[in-house]
């Protein structure tokens, strides 16, 4: 199985593959003694998952049914047996929901020379001079909590999960070559699971605080253990109930620990979450450094994004933490010349006087496209369009409707938008000139995905900017074929169906420079200890990672 594949990867979606035939024998649902299962992928890929029997010959015995995408809102896990009356389903045994806000992240930005290769630091996060480079470093929390319930949907127990790290990647761009590098730390995990059998009190969770990039990790309580074997090609957890409780639903509980709370999973995604990050700044319209050294508007002022989200960190500092002369030390440093100054003068007496100076800071930051995080106290970001706020999510809707209008030619759908009466009368006239903007502008899918830019609001990178192309050994590859190369290598060393690179190189997608490009790495990884690792350090290496 590919385990380091996860259904919950960063850039899935939904769940995918078909679940898993019944077996010849269905064996009868586990009752209320220690109890031991193996867990494992029900296919490459599959989102779902077999429960075999732990012990003896590890028969095929329940299903775990998943549909859901790694950062989905809401996630949903059902835990069933092979007695399928529908021919599809079986019975519900334990479903699990996992619920969360989104990941919290917060960028820091700025720009100037090399790293010093220190843990972080916000000085060396851009460097625009040979080549065209980005670097993006987050900080980010994440909180989820799982409710498990049992077939009469009565809740038995609840799993709260809070993990806290680091990412950073650096993207470049020397001539038509890309290059990625990215690494992730994190830093603390905390587990609190409660469980009405152990009469409702917290329970005493052991697990190894550390080493979370590392796959190998047992956990343990009362009620059940929890152990992932890091297998080659067929990695698997063991899930061994103690009687404490009904066997399926500490399996089920068991099995939210160790696959979509495992650490290492969480490490992989935001990792791929900061290479997303770089990648997508380096892809935008604009090359960075130009964006840069443009700056954002304020108040007819230039003013360059990293010095402005220098203000709003002083900012914050002075009018919402009340730590007075921030913004006097930021000025007095000499890195805001005066016209910067005197723009940015009013609105720290506009926020100071404000109500709710965190909020008004926020609303700021919103506006220029650099905030980081939900506004403060809930409530929805609003944005600026030509003097209005908007609410973001209305904001977006607008866009859809004008790509169906604009770009796909579907006449009437701003129109329809308007006329439910979402937005205000003075959100439609602020909307109104841009519609004719972006029709009148010589490429008009363009002239939105700028919009969409400003607002903070784009989601993807820019059209037409054509197929990035992947240094390999010194060979240009597109990106498309080498994720194909990807899957079949997957396929031949992973999962031993011989043959698969060569079906790919037979079918002629890749030219004879490409193909002396890639075969020395398909036997460095053959020959590698964890074949599997060595090839997910290749996808990790090239920026095609899908999953941790």
């Amino acid at each position: 199985c590919n385990i380091h594949r996860s259904p919950f990867a960063l850039y899935s979606v939904m769940g995918c593959g078909g679940s898993t035939a019944p077996p010849a024998e269905i064996l009868p649902d586990p009752g209320d003694g220690p109890t031991k299962f193996c867990v494992k992928k029900a296919g490459t890929m599959s989102s779902h998952y077999n429960v075999y029997a732990g012990e003896g010959d590890k028969k095929l015995w329940l299903f775990i049914r998943n549909d859901s995408g790694w950062f989905d809102s809401e996630s949903k896990f059902t835990l069933e047996n092979f007695e399928r009356s529908d021919g599809e389903h079986g019975k519900t045994l334990a479903t699990v929901t996992v619920q969360g806000e989104d990941v919290q992240f917060r960028r820091e930005v700025d720009h100037g020379g090399d790293s010093d290769g220190s843990d972080y630091s916000v000085d060396d996060f851009f460097n625009f001079q040979e080549e065209e480079k980005v670097r993006v470093k987050l900080k980010w929390t994440l909180k989820r909590t799982a409710t498990f319930k049992d077939p009469e949907g009565k809740q038995y127990a609840t799993l709260k999960v809070k993990m806290k790290g680091k990412s950073k990647a650096e993207a470049k761009m020397d001539g038509e070559t890309r290059r990625m590098e990215s690494e992730t730390k994190l830093k603390t995990v905390f587990y609190t699971l409660t469980m009405d059998s152990m009469g409702g009190d917290p329970v005493n969770l052991e697990f190894e605080n550390g080493h979370w990039s590392d796959y190998d990790r047992k956990w343990t309580c009362d009620a059940f253990s929890t152990e992932y074997d890091d297998k080659i090609g067929t990695d698997e957890v063991a899930v061994n109930t103690t009687g404490k409780c009904l066997a399926s639903d500490a399996l089920a509980v068991g099995f939210t620990v160790g696959f979509y709370f495992h650490p290492a999973y969480w490490v992989g995604c935001m990792n791929n979450k900061a290479q997303s990050e770089a990648d997508r700044f380096l892809q935008e319209g604009v090359p960075w450094g130009e964006r840069a050294c443009e700056g954002i508007n304020v108040r007819g002022t230039r003013i360059p994004r990293p010095l402005l989200e220098k203000w709003v960190e002083a900012a914050h500092l002075e009018l919402v933490d009340g730590k007075a002369g921030k913004i006097g030390e930021l000025f007095d440093s000499g890195q805001l010349d005066g016209e910067m100054v005197s723009a940015l003068e009013p609105l720290e007496v506009e926020v100071r006087n404000s109500p709710n100076p965190e909020r008004a800071l926020y609303d700021l930051e919103v506006s220029w496209g650099v905030a980081n995080g939900p506004p403060p106290g809930g409530g929805e970001p609003q944005i600026d369009v030509n003097g209005v706020m908007i609410p973001r999510s209305l904001l977006i809707k607008w866009v859809e409707a004008a790509h169906l209008e604009i770009v796909d030619g579907q006449a009437g759908k701003i129109g329809e938008l308007f006329d439910r009466k979402e937005l205000n009368d003075d959100m439609i006239g602020a909307l109104e000139p841009l519609e004719g903007q972006c029709k009148e502008a010589p490429n008009s899918e363009r002239a939105l995905y700028d919009l969409e830019v400003r607002w903070g609001v784009a989601n993807g990178p820019p059209p037409g900017g054509g197929e990035p192309q992947i240094d390999v050994n010194g060979v240009m590859i597109p990106r498309s074929l080498l994720i194909k190369w990807v899957e079949a290598a997957h396929l031949e060393i992973v999962d031993g169906q011989a043959g698969k690179i060569g079906e790919l190189f037979d079918r002629k997608e890749l030219n004879d420079d490409m193909i002396g490009a890639l075969e020395p790495l398909e036997g460095q990884c053959k020959e590698a200890p964890n074949s599997e690792r060595a090839l997910y350090d290749l996808e990790v290496r090239w920026g095609v990672a899908n999953g941790p």
